[in-house]
Order: C-alpha cells, then structure tokens, then sequence
C-alpha cells in the first residue's frame, strides 16, 4: 500500500484520481458516451477544441488513424479519462463540469455551447458517466 502512496504523490491530481479507477470500465462504460455525444469535430473532437477527446473514426493521436475501424489504443483511453477526470478534479462527481455542462440547465446542468446533450440525471448515458465518476474509493476525484 505505502508503494501506491509513492506513487499517487507524484501524479497530477487527475492522474491520481485514474489510478484509482478501472481504464476497462472507461472504455466499456464512458468512451461510448464520448464518442456518440462528444467527439464529433465541431464539438470536443479537434485538437483545437477544449477538452480534446479521441474516437473511432473522428479525431485520433495518430493523424494516420483517422476514420479507421481501429480501437483506440491504451494512451488514447487514459487520455480520454484523464480529460473528463481533470475538468472535475476536487468535486464530487454531480458538480463536475464532465457531468453538468451536457446536462440540460432546467434539470440542474449549466450552459453548454453544444447544448444539452442529457434532458435529466436519469438519461442512460448521463448515468453511465456518473457511475465511472463516483467508482473510486469513495471520495470525489
């Protein structure tokens, strides 16, 4: 345990809170909401966008990937995570910008340019989101 500690303690806060949650369940769980909702290139799928995001077929770390049927590989994943975590780093989870910034400003969200992407808090892939937010060890990111 005291060599995860060491570890932790060198990390970026965002980077610690990942250490904390399963990249597996990211993939299974979020990258699907990100890629549907989020990626797209007018939206977070550019790298001249804030909260750079990569997704089959859109944008990827590697320019010759682009629109491939390819997986996104392990950096790609924990680039992804890293970037919802890091929005969110010191909150607890319902008051991550990861969370309320798509959520429609009438069920608690706030102003979104892309709009609401999620009616309420108990749209599917707004719990999806939620749930990998909360699934560390107890404490906010």
């Amino acid at each position: 345990m005291s060599g995860l500690l060491t570890l932790l303690a060198c990390l970026s806060p965002a980077e610690q809170a990942l250490e904390l949650r399963d990249l597996e369940s990211f993939e299974d769980q979020v990258q699907p909401v990100l890629a549907a909702r989020c990626a797209n290139p007018s939206c977070h799928g550019d790298a001249e966008r804030p909260l750079e995001l990569y997704a089959l077929h859109f944008h990827r770390m590697d320019s010759a990937m682009l629109h491939r049927d390819t997986p996104l590989d392990h950096d790609e994943l924990r680039a992804n995570a890293l970037r919802v975590l890091g929005v969110g780093v010191g909150l607890e989870p319902a008051r991550s910008p990861a969370l309320r910034k798509p959520l429609a400003v009438e069920a608690g969200g706030q102003e979104h340019v892309g709009g609401a992407l999620f009616g309420d808090t108990g749209a599917v892939d707004y719990r999806s989101l939620r749930s990998w937010l909360e699934d560390d060890t107890g404490g906010p990111p």
